[in-house]
């Protein structure tokens, strides 16, 4: 079974792999990750925000990329690449390296049961450090006993759960869920001695009151956590919401595979009379959904609502995993039936995932098409575009000056959407400035290799 999931996940990785590099633009020339490439290429060193420092190992590839004088898409094809290589690598480790196939194929499962937005808003922590989660579980698993952790294992996997409390506040969530799911009393029956799933939780929770009591959280992680207040506020109408209604439609269209997963675990636990467990998975899925769904209950753009429900995915897979098919199966092991249907899941994900480029490869066009009918250097207000396509604008001054310069390296072009570019117009009387959504930068600070601005007007409105 091992070397069967070992080649389904490399075909896999390598499928997901072509994808990002056809879409490498729909992937890198968006909000977060076109901010971070143009910042990353002009300070020739890691951009870290919000103490999340999991970004490090994707932001090293397009660092390397720059570094080696390759050209601006080598660049950004490399860091479109970088995620696929980084989940990839943690697939391999746990399978290869590890021999915990059955966390390789929890981690080919939170690369495709659900994601269908996130695979082109890639820029989030939170999958990266769900992968690093998966890692150290793999780890434990391997090096289970106290006599068999210590040294390097016990080393490496401390350093992992604090890169993984640090990665994203609500990756809490999946990090307890594992921890009690692999809880078990009796050392004889436990995947994971006892002790060392008890050492994990009380490493991780000290590491979470650090982070958030003593050091204190970064502004944007406070600010992201005040939502929780709403779980008063709206009390006792949490089923009324329209974030409700909203992921029902999506579970239909786009995460029919979570659904499916979802009733399948709770209908074995439920017919093993498995209640711990029932009431573990239970409490874990619809208390993270009532929280995500309470703290936005409008909803918002999939893409960012999709992120954020990345750790159903977890919640499901793990369970199916390492309960439900092994049931069916002879000394923990899966039946065969079980590998043809993750083949074939997988499969209609990786198209699904495919099919999904439509709306981002035209926001590009469109974007495409506003530079070659709009020349000089442009203040745009929102109400003045179609943002129900461009969907944020906060990032695009980065979306245009890689685009720009992709297609004509002399002439990097400076266009700024924003919802009032009035406030912007303390900067717009300087000939050689780049405007962006928080600060201005002259023309000289920009490396030249690859952003070339030669336009020396002033910034005018577009009217």
């Amino acid at each position: 079974m091992n070397r069967n999931i070992l080649l389904l996940g490399i075909a896999a990785y390598v499928l997901l792999g072509v994808l990002a590099a056809i879409f490498y633009l729909e992937r890198t020339v968006f909000i977060d990750l076109a901010f971070h490439a143009v910042t990353i290429l002009k300070k020739k060193s890691l951009f870290i925000q919000n103490q999340r420092f999991v970004a490090a190992v994707t932001q090293v590839f397009p660092l390397v990329a720059g570094s080696l004088k390759l050209p601006l898409k080598g660049v950004l094809m490399a860091y479109s690449l970088g995620f696929v290589a980084w989940y990839g690598f943690v697939f391999l480790a746990c399978t290869a390296w590890l021999k915990q196939w059955k966390m390789g194929v929890v981690m080919l499962l939170c690369s495709t049961l659900m994601v269908t937005d996130t695979f082109y808003w890639v820029q989030s922590e939170l999958p990266q450090g769900m992968a690093l989660l998966v890692l150290t579980f793999a780890l434990l698993l391997r090096y289970k006993t106290p006599e068999a952790f210590g040294g390097w294992p016990m080393g490496l996997t401390f350093v992992l759960w604090f890169a993984v409390a640090y990665a994203h506040p609500m990756l809490a969530f999946p990090v307890f869920f594992a921890l009690f799911f692999f809880w078990e009393k009796n050392p004889a029956r436990a995947a994971i001695h006892p002790k060392l799933v008890a050492a994990s939780a009380v490493f991780v929770f000290l590491i979470l009151l650090l982070k958030n009591r003593v050091i204190g959280p970064t502004g944007y992680d406070s600010e992201a956590m005040s939502r929780v207040g709403n779980l008063l506020k709206l009390f006792p109408n949490y089923f009324n919401l329209a974030s409700n209604r909203i992921f029902l439609r999506w579970c239909v269209t786009d995460y029919y595979l979570l659904s499916l997963g979802f009733l399948a675990t709770s209908i074995f636990y439920f017919w093993q009379k498995n209640w711990r467990k029932l009431a573990l998975f239970g409490a874990f899925f619809f208390g993270y959904l009532l929280l995500v769904n309470v703290s936005i209950p409008d909803g918002y753009h999939q893409f960012y609502m999709e992120n954020l429900y990345l750790p159903l995915g977890f919640f499901v897979a793990l369970p199916l995993v390492f309960d439900v098919l092994p049931h069916f199966g002879k000394n923990g092991d899966w039946p065969k039936w079980a590998f043809a249907a993750l083949a074939i899941g997988v499969a209609v994900r990786i198209l699904h995932i495919g099919l999904s480029h439509r709306p981002w490869t035209a926001r590009l066009d469109w974007e495409r098409n506003f530079m070659k009918e709009n020349p000089g250097k442009l203040l745009v207000p929102e109400s003045k575009v179609p943002m129900n396509q461009l969907l944020l604008s906060w990032g695009s001054s980065f979306e245009f000056i890689l685009l720009s310069s992709l297609e004509n390296p002399d002439n990097t072009r400076l266009i700024t959407i924003d919802e009032d570019p009035a406030r912007l117009n303390w900067a717009t009387d300087r000939s050689r400035t780049v405007i962006t959504e928080w600060e201005a930068w002259d023309y000289d600070q920009l490396p030249r290799e690859y952003f070339n601005p030669q336009d020396t007007t002033l910034y005018r409105l577009f009217q």
